[in-house]
């Protein structure tokens, strides 16, 4: 093989190396609240920080701590303070059962399918005096507890 065609050949190869690489998928900033609705349906809030920007290229699947149960979600993009966050507050446990307290999980599964597993506590108090504050406090929106560190959500 004659020299300009080995090196047109090793060019090629370069390029289809590099136009094929993964970028890696970052995840940082987990932020999680477990809340109560004023129904007393419980739930998390799980939201990320992350350098994709396209939200729907993100799987989100979270287990609670016994892995009985799991949710299974695109994540939606949020704006606080400036900042995009990725995630969902639509973990809510079935009518009667209460958020269940412990080590839970949550895995980001990007398109590509890379995922980032993240470890998390949750602890409340009594999601009882929550909503007994709430009502009390005469609120008509979201309210953060900090005596039982959950959430009240109308």
């Amino acid at each position: 093989m004659s020299r300009p065609k080995a090196l047109v050949l090793a060019l090629i190869l370069l390029i289809t190396l590099f136009s094929c690489s993964k970028s890696d998928f970052n995840v940082s900033g987990l932020t999680v609240q477990p809340y109560v609705r004023t129904d007393t349906r419980m739930g998390l809030s799980i939201f990320i920080r992350t350098d994709v920007k396209d939200p729907s290229s993100i799987q989100m699947v979270v287990h609670s701590p016994d892995r009985n149960l799991s949710w299974t979600m695109p994540v939606s993009a949020i704006t606080f303070q400036n900042e995009k966050y990725y995630g969902s507050s639509d973990i809510v446990m079935p009518l009667g059962s209460a958020l269940e307290m412990g080590m839970w999980a949550v895995d980001f599964i990007y398109k590509d399918g890379q995922t980032k597993t993240l470890d998390f506590n949750v602890f409340y108090t009594d999601a009882s005096e929550a909503l007994k504050s709430y009502e009390e406090s005469g609120s008509d929106g979201p309210r953060f507890d900090s005596a039982t560190n959950l959430t009240v959500i109308p």
